[in-house]
């Protein structure tokens, strides 16, 4: 199943977790409304009174999700420079964590096992299109996709957003903990994304192995 596919899956997702960062936003430094009022009357507010807003926000996803190239994506979420994508140790770290995993009778079908991380990328790949129909691995590529792409969009939001804080009035301790947000936010996504690249590429291995 190609990315593109899978990315039609759970766009609407994304979509939601645009449509919430902007929303925080607005509420906090336009709209300056920090009442305690349930966040239910809070999102209406913001869909029917900002209705242009909500409705480029589609298009505001798609931009999103299409200025980073894959590989930037993978450095935010692995926080790896060189080699980020799982593939590229899966054979050397990851697979050795796992207890799915026969590496011995994939060795009996591939060969001794690479070594470097470009090597190791590009045998992962040619199982993972033996592979890449079945509902674990297909399931789990869409789970790391979609994550990846959060994590991603909260990175942009973080640089984004937290510049802009400081355009707009607001008191300075509300700013530094909606930044503090920001941070947390891409933080734990990107750790969420790294877990489920990691048991994808694993995914893959287990089933050629089974």
């Amino acid at each position: 199943m190609k990315e593109k596919s899978l990315i039609r899956q759970y766009i609407w997702k994304v979509w939601v977790f645009v449509m919430c960062n902007i929303a925080l936003f607005w509420v906090i430094f336009i709209s300056n409304d920090l009442s305690m009022a349930p966040f239910k009357e809070i999102w209406k507010q913001f869909t029917l009174e900002k209705s242009i807003i909500a409705a480029i926000a589609p298009l505001v996803t798609i931009v999103l999700l299409g200025v980073l190239p894959s590989y930037v994506k993978a450095i935010l979420v692995f926080w790896r420079i060189k080699d980020p994508l799982p593939g590229s140790r899966v054979f050397t770290e990851l697979a050795k964590e796992d207890q799915r995993i026969d590496l011995d009778r994939i060795r009996q079908k591939h060969g001794e096992l690479p070594e470097s991380s470009a090597e190791q990328n590009r045998l992962w790949y040619k199982i993972y299109k033996s592979h890449r129909l079945k509902i674990i691995v297909s399931e789990s590529h869409k789970a790391f996709l979609l994550t990846r792409d959060i994590a991603s969009v909260s990175a942009i939001f973080l640089l984004c957003f937290s510049l802009s804080s400081f355009f707009v009035s607001g008191s300075l301790k509300i700013k530094i903990g909606y930044i503090i947000f920001l941070i947390a936010q891409y933080l734990l996504l990107s750790i969420v994304a790294r877990n489920y690249g990691n048991r994808f590429v694993c995914n893959v291995l287990a089933e050629e192995s089974a």
